[in-house]
Order: C-alpha cells, then sequence, then structure tokens
C-alpha cells in the first residue's frame, strides 16, 4: 500500500513540477519573442521529456 501510496505522489508531485515548468517556459517564450533552441536548454537544462 504504502508503495501505490508513493507512485501516486510522485505522479502528483512531477506533474505538478512538469506544469509549471511549462508554464515559465511559455513565460519566458513571450518575453523573448522568438526562442532558439539554445535558449530553451539555457532556461531548463537537462529537463527532456
Amino acid at each position: 500500500m504504502e508503495t501505490k501510496i508513493n507512485v501516486l505522489t510522485e505522479h502528483f508531485f512531477f506533474s505538478f513540477i512538469d506544469s509549471a515548468l511549462e508554464m515559465e517556459t511559455e513565460t519566458f517564450r513571450s518575453e523573448n519573442g522568438n526562442n532558439s533552441a539554445l535558449e530553451m536548454e539555457t532556461f531548463a537544462p537537462g529537463l527532456e521529456n
């Protein structure tokens, strides 16, 4: 049972983080107009799905 709770908690935690990152990315994009892949990598390095 505890493992199930941990998995659900992880799922929702990472969903929340992912949503927050997407919002940040959208804000970042709109503030900078056209953004390149390099800028995105600099903004969130190593955060690939």
